[in-house]
């Protein structure tokens, strides 16, 4: 993005290597693209958008912050997400491109422990920030376990022998039926 009339493309090139349509190139309004060619058979289409009028008219967000988290703000993107912890509002600043926009800020504050959104709009452009709670659980679990009394090892170990001699009762009984 750009609001210049003109840019300038420099490349750096490799030894021997011929580059066309490096330079100056003016810009329109939109969308301009601009295709470099190498001589090492490599092409690089850049897209360059020129909006500076349509934006300047209506005005935009300029810069967007909140005190105490990064959110990275550019004003071609229009949602974003951060994690809180027990914050009942958040200290969101931010700047206008000029005086005479339409403004407002909604959702900011009472958050509850799931996904809550904060609009901010300016003029007809909407920016959501979705505002995640961190809600930190611990529980804490009382060992109630015992050690086995050497009876209770025996009368299982028993058991298990009782029923281990019934299996192979069982199947050498079915092998004889069977046959």
């Amino acid at each position: 993005f750009t609001t210049n009339d003109i840019v300038k493309i420099n490349i750096d090139k490799s030894n021997n290597e011929l580059v066309y349509d490096d330079g100056v190139h003016d810009i329109k309004e939109g969308k301009n693209t601009i295709e470099i060619v190498s001589s090492n058979d490599e092409k690089y289409v850049i897209n360059i958008f020129k909006d500076y009028k349509k934006r300047n008219e209506k005005g935009y967000l300029k810069s967007l912050s909140i005190d105490g988290y990064d959110l990275k703000y550019n004003r071609d993107i229009h949602e974003y997400r951060i994690n809180i912890g027990n914050e009942k509002y958040l200290k969101i600043n931010y700047e206008l491109s000029n005086d005479n926009n339409e403004f407002s800020i909604n959702g900011n504050g009472n958050f509850n422990k799931s996904d809550n959104l904060i609009t901010i709009k300016v003029n007809d452009e909407k920016y959501l920030i979705h505002v995640l709670k961190s809600v930190n659980v611990s529980h804490i679990v009382k060992d109630n376990s015992k050690e086995m009394t050497n009876q209770k090892k025996e009368t299982i170990i028993f058991v298990l022998v009782i029923v281990s001699c019934l299996l192979i009762y069982l199947y050498y009984y079915s092998l004889f039926i069977f046959n």
